[in-house]
C-alpha cells in the first residue's frame, strides 16, 4: 500500500482537526509534509513528469508545513476556530513525504487528497 492520509475526525468549528499519514516507507529517513489549500485539483496532478511516478497532486499546496518525527502512523492536527464564517468552508488535505534515493527519481510520494468540509455537525 501506498502513502495514506485519513481524516480522523469531523472538521467542527471550533474543534481539532486530526489527520493520520500511513504506510510512510523508512519513517526516520524521510521528512513528512502536510499540504494545505482552499482549493483542489479534482482528477489530481500527475507528477510523473518530475520523476514522481504514481503521485500525484490533489491540491496546490497553498500552506505547506513539515511534519516530523515520522512513524509507520504519524498523526497530525490543527484547530478550526469557532467562526460562523467557516462554515461550509472546504479544506483540502494531503500528505507528502520526502524519501530517500531509490524510490523515485524526484524522491516524493504523495498520498491520497483529504476534503475537509468545516461545519458545526
Amino acid at each position: 500500500a501506498g502513502l495514506t492520509c485519513t481524516g480522523v475526525t469531523r472538521p467542527l468549528r471550533g474543534a481539532t482537526q486530526q489527520c493520520t499519514r500511513t504506510n510512510v516507507p523508512n519513517p526516520a529517513a524521510s521528512i513528512g509534509l502536510v499540504l494545505l489549500a482552499t482549493t483542489s485539483i479534482p482528477v489530481g496532478q500527475d507528477l510523473a513528469l518530475i520523476g514522481a511516478p504514481g503521485c500525484a497532486l490533489y491540491n496546490p499546496a497553498t500552506v505547506v508545513q513539515t511534519l516530523l518525527p515520522l512513524s509507520a502512523a504519524t498523526p497530525w492536527s490543527f484547530a478550526i476556530p469557532n467562526t460562523a464564517a467557516l462554515s461550509g468552508t472546504r479544506v483540502y488535505v494531503q500528505g507528502a513525504a520526502l524519501i530517500p534515493p531509490g524510490t523515485n527519481a524526484f524522491g516524493l510520494l504523495t498520498s491520497n487528497g483529504v476534503d475537509l468540509l468545516l461545519g458545526t455537525l
